[in-house]
């Protein structure tokens, strides 16, 4: 099969031939080997207003049809030290992203935890280049916590090294991501890890892309930037996390919108229960609201 990309402006340069064959490796996450797909697509540059990726060279990307898993391979053999450098030198700095939307979108993904969660330590998982606004609510009396895996974060007590330094485990109320989830390499472990360094009834929100709603139909593979990025590496669907929740023992919780640029992402929970206290919830939403005016005021005026 043969897919024309569909040209979008300001998002695809030229248009793309995206061929599926129905040839591929044994699925990540459910460990399904019969029926998946091989999609390979081609070399193509991205462009979204005044931002410009570097050139997407040309890889294949694999789809399995049991749970609804869209992955590649080509990581696989790099540990978190290598990958952390490649991307930096691919992506982070003359490529990176502006960072005001972020630093926006990051402190509203830990207010809906908060509400969920109630007050208690959070960690911000895969912080990136936003790790400022960690210290800005450290300030407000948030135990808020971050990690990553990039050589070029500014590492400290608060924001910590993965797998290079140690995080408490078991001590979080929650963690979440912003558009982290689509570059996980060992997804199953992943999962596992993140399911250890939360306390018993915590809570897991991940910001990223519905495969379920962007392929919706197996023979029309639509020409998304989100879908042929070739840093995007893990694209679950909401069949795909009920799997990843099974085998990890997470309760998940479902897809929900969220308010980021993705507008979408996971929820998924540690069984037990946390404890509740409604005035130290109150508190913290209110300290997390003060700093979001602040933000909004400082980066949209």
């Amino acid at each position: 099969m043969c897919f024309a990309g569909l040209v979008r402006t300001g998002c695809l340069e030229t248009d793309i031939q995206i061929r599926v064959i129905k040839d591929a490796p044994t699925c990540k996450v459910c460990n399904n080997d019969k029926g998946n797909l091989t999609i390979h697509f081609p070399t193509y540059k991205f462009v979204s207003g005044t931002f410009h990726a570097p050139e997407w060279y040309s890889h294949e990307k694999y789809y399995c049809r049991q749970c609804g898993l869209l992955w590649a391979t080509y990581f696989d053999d790099l540990d978190h030290k290598a990958y952390g450098q490649k991307y930096r030198e691919a992506n982070y700095d003359e490529h990176r992203r502006p960072t005001e939307d972020r630093m926006i979108a990051a402190p509203k993904l830990l207010r809906l935890i908060v509400e969920k969660a109630g007050d208690g330590r959070f960690l911000d998982y895969g912080v990136g280049y936003n790790s400022p606004y960690i210290y800005e609510l450290r300030g407000r009396d948030i135990d808020l916590w971050g990690c990553d895996i990039s050589t070029g974060i500014n590492y400290s007590r608060y924001v910590k090294r993965i797998p290079v330094d140690d995080l408490p485990q078991g001590s979080f109320h929650g963690l979440y991501s912003l558009d982290v989830a689509e570059h996980l390499i060992d997804i199953i472990g992943e999962y596992q890890r993140q399911k250890d360094l939360l306390c018993d009834g915590g809570l897991i929100l991940h910001s990223t892309y519905w495969l379920h709603e962007m392929w919706r139909t197996e023979d029309l593979f639509p020409a998304l930037p989100a879908l042929i990025n070739p840093w995007h590496i893990s694209i679950c669907s909401d069949i795909t996390m009920s799997y990843i929740a099974n085998r990890v023992g997470l309760e998940y919780l479902g897809a929900i919108k969220l308010p980021t640029d993705t507008g979408c992402g996971y929820l998924l929970r540690k069984p037990g229960r946390l404890p509740s206290n409604i005035l130290n919830r109150l508190i913290a939403l209110s300290r997390i609201d003060k700093h979001l005016k602040y933000v909004e005021k400082a980066y949209r005026p």
